[in-house]
């Protein structure tokens, strides 16, 4: 609404002088977009959804959606890659209201959850490196992501890369002791031990 909205943008200026603002900010955007961007619906602005127009976050919700009704692994594994490749980062990293944090924590869980989906996938079709390479981008924002660390060294083991099965494992151990102040799991334990027999 026009109070967040204002509190949010103009958050040192009163009431009277948050309402010119607000009305010069959406003269200004339909004067960018087209009058027809933003529109009037009972007594709130809303953004002209019939337009056409690119939003990642619907881009990146509706890739995932592909891939669910995907009728076979490979266009399965190009949705969730271009769902992957549309998210970039936290969602309005700088915005510390509610409604923005949640959507954040939502997206969030969204991507690891897709990513590791990809990278499932990605393993069962010996995509080795593919699984390497994301499954560090995972690492880089979920560090204490077990499972991951596991994926990226059976994919080292298949490549017949000892020396990556040791680093990944050792990056696991350490991730996890700076970050909780525990060891690996028995599960990742267990692993690590079979790939270096």
């Amino acid at each position: 609404d026009r109070e967040e909205i204002g509190e949010a943008f103009w958050s040192d200026s009163d009431q009277e002088d948050i309402r010119v603002r607000f009305k010069n900010a959406i003269y200004r955007l339909r004067h960018a977009l087209g009058v027809e961007s933003v529109t009037l619906v009972d007594t709130g602005y809303r953004f002209n959804r019939t337009l056409d127009y690119d939003y990642d976050v619907e881009d990146f919700l509706q890739e995932i959606s592909l891939a669910q009704a995907a009728p076979d692994q490979a266009l399965k594994i190009t949705h969730l890659s271009n769902a992957v490749a549309l998210y970039k980062g936290p969602y309005l990293p700088k915005v510390d209201y509610d409604w923005a944090l949640v959507q954040r924590e939502q997206l969030h869980q969204k991507y690891v959850a897709t990513a590791t989906n990809l990278i499932n996938l990605l393993s069962e079709t010996e995509q080795n490196q593919q699984v390497i390479t994301l499954a560090h981008r995972v690492i880089e924002i979920d560090p204490c992501s077990e499972s991951t660390h596991r994926s990226a060294m059976l994919a080292y083991a298949a490549l017949g890369d000892r020396a990556g099965v040791v680093r990944q494992y050792e990056k696991c151990k350490k991730l996890l002791l700076d970050d909780l102040g525990v060891m690996p799991s028995a599960q990742t334990d267990s692993l690590y031990k079979t790939l270096m027999q």
